[in-house]
């Protein structure tokens, strides 16, 4: 379903069969955290090595602040509100990354 204006950006509404449950998702060419999306129960979808990833935002996001502290020292995050990883994608996320391949 494409969003309307109320939907705070979303790419895209994935509806669940059963009607009631839906997610609103970003989609993105790589691993993204984004200031924007924080606190709006967004997911975000990306391609990486013939594989499609879905996750949800803020809770990947308190993980990667954890292990990778650095990440919210950046002059990207810090100035732009947003962190993207370019490939290959770093090892300490790949464990924590595999739960939400589709």
């Amino acid at each position: 379903m494409l969003p309307n204006d109320n939907l705070q950006g979303a790419d895209f509404i994935a509806n669940h069969i059963d009607g009631i449950a839906s997610l609103k998702v970003h989609l993105r060419g790589r691993l993204t955290i984004n200031k924007q999306y924080v606190g709006k129960n967004f997911y975000v979808a990306f391609r990486y090595e013939d594989c499609t990833y879905l996750y949800p935002h803020d809770e990947l996001m308190s993980f990667i602040f954890k292990a990778l502290p650095n990440t919210e020292k950046t002059k990207s995050w810090l100035m732009e509100g947003d962190y993207h990883w370019p490939n290959p994608m770093p090892k300490k996320l790949e464990q924590e990354l595999a739960k939400y391949k589709l």
